[in-house]
């Protein structure tokens, strides 16, 4: 009869054994239960976050509780998913969100309508790789350049660094990364062809952009366009000194090349209709732009040489001629209003602005205000148009007549109503008129289509579609006049959002809320100057400019742009304001899919300062929700217990004993709570100037190489550039790593390639006299094969740090052993022994720290074995240490005055006196040691295939988780013999 017992969730039956909680019946069952503190390889559970909440039924009644440490009985009924169950664990996150200080993402990307990762191509820049700055941008935009030359910025006006000096140059560090990667152009790969077919109505930077994801999706897309060639505002709107031709042409010939088609010169309504859109392909999409300027209702509007400003923008854009006399006065103050009056100064113009608000009130940014009055433009402020005068007995403009204005209360958008001045006039004479209020889509070419147009906006819903299922929209036929970026923005998600109805998938498709990632919160609002007075001032670098009074007499761009090393400045200005563990934290991933609210529970919090002492750890107090999973890893996985709870009540909080600095602890397994945390309280620094911090992708398990226990470790990688090590999941290791595999593995080589003429000089000075070749202990077998090959042409010696020795026992004898005696230094060689040692204390060993007769290792007494401790587990540096002693080749003394050191792990290179040092390496990108008379680059051990033996003797294979340019080491070492 089976001891099993049966239980229901969410009303399936499951038979398990007894003795499980519940939480373990549903992850073996894949039904999902969000965990915080809950730790798999702790069998007693913490249970003090309560996400993990479901509501049981047993003979005693209905409960809700947590399931970690709820045991299951026979007959229990368990619901997951009932509506008080999501409210529950909804308010848990949003009591421990209460406590938890941080951003999400950094204010700046938080501004963009685009949702750039802003802090992450920074971070690309600041690291000199642009090209990867573009990829991160390519991932929400393909509109890397046009943004870079003429976006509004707005993630500047949230930038903090303004609160230190002065905000980052973010949009021409984008300008910057964006031209050279136009130079040659990165492309996503396109989806598998879908054979479904999409009308893209526009060719702005809606359009282009719908068109790009779509064509990714794998639909095949064309667009439609009324003007001779693509790029809508960007090209007829915006003056070629900001955004000019060439550069354009290049980013659309790019997306063109995806293999998307376009019709220009074909105009809805007059060369095509909807209905034929709909009927040739099976969606369409609707990036009509606005086109249309408003006009406001004065006397003598009607006059020739009045004009709105786009229609006068896209006339001259177009190469029409236009008259507009020698004087011209344009009304308003937005960015319309200063590239109209930018371009007719370089008409040769005399030019004034008048707007009825003050310049700090003006919607154009303040640089294009600077910018123009520098040209020459002039200003009127606090005047409003009232009538356009035309010359006596003539239909021409001769001056415009304004009221002088007030300010008074603040009006509907905030700012100070106008108020005009009675009984007093200004005049400004003018022999043209141009208006650059704003405008608007065309509704009337709209409605005739059939389109529902209601406040100048098509869609119907949140998912972009129209009165037309298969109708979509966005950008200024979605939004009104909207800058690129509010476009682009919009239009990826309506791309997405089109894609899911080809799809047949609509009705589940979710747009994120703004178009943001998810919970991309900025938790701190009220940052301040005196929160970053630690920083140093370092001003701005200045963008390269034409002069003044050249560039007037040309359309020729303004901005020269960064150079490299410049850009690089500049991007390493950036706060890093986001959290370094955004793509990984458990916190935010809950709080979204709970929809918790940040600020459900506010109340006092402490202010606590992030602990940097750490090189590979940042210690961030006010991002720990007291979960105790630090805690309990370094106390009952570790034994070291090197942090702790500290106070009582509401001051509890997680430090090092005595409040140490992080930095200070004597631990080599601090990398372990940081994997243990499930929010960004203790982040793993990705090793780079700066971290960014980027989604990484696994690319491979291999195992460590530091020491002889081999542990198994996987690769984390952003765009194929190897960032962090993590241990891979394993039933021995169960997921811990110690410092030295995680932080002080050399990821990879940063040479291409191995010059000749060092080779031919490294064979030279082999052959000049009496060699010795030093061999370091992570060398595979495969290797040391050839190395011998060598040492037998050139008749030296071989040696290493091995010792012939080799462990008795295993880490399962550890387990079961009686009695365990170490050698404390062994924790120094390989620190995650103190786990192992751990686990038998705990299985009832007695533990003796001693150094006699343990120079190596762990002595073990096995519970059938007298008091001796003749088993025993050699730990030894490098993985291959056992496996080179094998080969016979072992620690020896060096003899000779010519040295060759072959790797980097245990290499002591300072104690080598010899004349001549040629050192085979990877370390420091394989640029080696300065000590070095000369270095050849090899591959990396996360480079290179082969075998070792660990220190149990068992043959372990390293894989190539990482590619490489050079040579493999086997073919170099060939290359080497045969030139000897």
């Amino acid at each position: 009869m089976s001891d099993n017992i049966t239980l229901t969730i969410n009303g399936e039956e499951y038979e398990t054994e007894p003795g499980k909680k519940v939480l373990d019946v549903c992850r073996e069952n894949d039904i999902f239960i969000p965990t915080l503190c809950e730790l798999e390889y702790i069998e007693e559970p913490f249970g003090g976050c309560r996400v993990c909440l479901a509501e049981v039924t047993t003979d005693r009644g209905t409960e809700v509780t947590t399931t970690c440490d709820t045991p299951i009985q026979d007959g229990m009924e368990i619901r997951t998913q009932t509506d008080d169950i999501f409210e529950g664990r909804k308010m848990a996150l949003e009591l421990l969100l209460s406590e938890h200080t941080g951003d999400c993402v950094a204010p700046c990307s938080f501004e963009c309508p685009a949702s750039l990762d802003v802090q992450g191509y920074l971070a690309h820049i600041a690291n000199g790789r642009p090209s990867e700055a573009v990829k991160l941008i390519k991932e929400k935009t393909p509109l890397a350049l046009s943004l870079g030359l003429a976006c509004f910025a707005p993630c500047e006006d949230e930038c903090r660094r303004e609160l230190v000096e002065d905000p980052i140059a973010i949009r021409q560090q984008k300008m910057f990364a964006a031209e050279e990667d136009i130079k040659d152009p990165w492309t996503p790969e396109i989806d598998k062809e879908t054979g479904k077919s999409v009308a893209v109505v526009g060719g702005g930077p809606a359009g282009l952009t719908a068109a790009y994801f779509l064509r990714l999706e794998g639909h095949d897309v064309k667009i439609y366009d009324m003007m001779p060639e693509l790029g809508g505002m960007m090209r007829y709107g915006i003056p070629e000194y900001r955004l000019p031709n060439d550069l354009l042409d290049k980013e659309i010939e790019w997306i063109l090349d995806l293999g998307v088609e376009a019709e220009t010169e074909t105009k809805l309504g007059e060369d095509i209709s909807l209905e034929e859109l709909r009927k040739n392909h099976d969606a369409v999409f609707m990036g009509t732009g606005a086109w249309e300027p408003w006009m406001i209702p004065i006397d003598g509007i009607d006059l020739t040489g009045v004009m709105g400003g786009i229609d006068f923008l896209i006339d001259y854009n177009s190469g029409k001629d236009l008259d507009l006399g020698e004087k011209v006065v344009v009304i308003g103050c937005g960015n319309t209003a200063i590239d109209v009056a930018r371009t007719a100064k370089r008409m040769g113009k005399e030019v004034t602005i008048a707007y009825r608000r003050s310049e700090e009130q003006a919607p154009a940014h303040q640089d294009e205000i600077d910018e123009a009055r520098e040209e020459g433009v002039k200003f009127e402020f606090l005047v409003s148009p009232k009538k356009v005068c035309g010359a006596e007995d003539e239909e021409c403009v001769e001056k415009v007549t304004c009221s002088p204005v007030e300010l008074g209360e603040p009006d509907e958008s905030g700012r100070p109503k106008p108020i005009e001045i009675p009984d007093e006039t200004v005049e400004i004479d003018s022999d043209s008129v141009i208006l650059a209020i704003g405008q608007q889509p065309d509704s009337e070419l709209l409605e005739d289509e059939g389109l529902e147009v209601e406040d100048y906006t098509l869609a119907k819903n949140s998912k972009f579609q129209t009165n037309y299922e298969d109708v979509f929209t966005a950008g200024d036929a979605n939004l009104g006049p909207s800058s690129i970026v509010e476009s682009t923005g919009m239009a990826r998600e309506a791309a997405y959002a089109l894609d899911a109805y080809l799809q047949e998938s609509l009705e589940a498709y979710e747009v994120p809320e703004d178009y943001k990632e998810p919970f991309g919160y900025v938790h701190r609002d009220e940052v301040t100057e005196e929160d970053l007075l630690d920083y140093n001032k370092e001003m701005r670098k200045e963008m390269p400019t034409r002069d003044p009074g050249d560039r007037i007499k040309d359309f020729d761009r303004i901005e020269l742009g960064f150079p490299p090393d410049k850009a690089r400045e500049e991007a390493e200005r950036c706060l890093e304001c986001g959290c370094l563990d955004r793509f990984e934290c458990d916190l935010r991933d809950y709080s979204d899919m709970y929809d918790a609210e940040q600020k459900a529970y506010e109340g006092f919090k402490f202010e606590r300062e992030v602990d940097d002492s750490h090189p590979y750890i940042l210690r961030e107090p006010e991002k720990c929700i007291q979960c105790g999973s630090c805690i309990r890893t370094t106390e009952e996985i570790h034994g070291e217990g090197v942090v702790q709870f500290a106070n009582r009540g509401f001051e509890t909080l997680v430090e090092p004993a005595f409040g140490d600095p992080l930095g200070e602890v004597e631990s080599l397994l601090i990398g372990d709570l940081a994997d243990a945390c499930p929010t960004g309280a203790f982040e793993e620094i990705p090793q780079n100037s700066k971290p960014g911090p980027h989604e990484t992708r696994v690319e491979g398990e291999t195992v460590c190489t530091k020491c002889g226990l081999t542990c198994p470790i996987e690769v984390h990688t952003v765009n194929g550039r190897p960032t962090m090590i993590k241990s891979a999941e394993d039933p021995v290791y169960k997921g811990h790593l110690c410092d030295i595999g995680k932080f002080e593995t050399e990821l990879s080589s940063e040479v291409k390639s191995i010059d000749e003429e060092d080779l031919k000089r490294a064979k030279d000075l082999i052959e000049s006299g009496e060699v010795d070749i030093y061999v370091d202990s992570s060398t595979t077998i495969e290797e040391a094969q050839k190395l011998k090959e060598l040492a037998h042409e050139i008749e030296c010696e071989l040696i290493s740090n091995s010792k012939d020795v080799r462990s008795t026992a295993s880490l399962r004898d550890l387990q079961s052993a009686k009695e365990v005696y170490v050698n404390p230094a062994v924790y120094e060689i390989a620190p995650i022994m103190k786990m192992f040692v751990k686990r038998a204390k705990d299985n009832g060993a007695s533990l003796v720290n001693t150094k006699d007769d343990l120079e190596d290792g762990i002595g073990i007494v096995l519970p059938q074995e007298a008091e001796s401790f003749d088993d025993r587990i050699i730990v030894r540096p490098g993985a291959n240490d056992y496996g080179l002693s094998c080969l016979d080749i072992t620690d020896k003394e060096i003899r000779t005055d010519t040295v060759v050191i072959y790797g980097d792990n245990d290499v002591p290179i300072d104690d080598i006196s010899a004349k001549q040092i040629i050192h085979f390496t990877w370390k420091n990108g394989g640029n080696g040691d300065r000590k070095a008379d000369l270095t050849i680059p090899i591959r990396s051990p996360l480079e290179k295939e082969g075998t070792v033996k660990n220190l149990f003797g068992e043959e372990v294979n390293l894989e190539p988780v990482l590619e490489s340019d050079l040579p493999s080491n086997i073919e170099m070492i060939e290359r080497l013999i045969e030139m000897t």
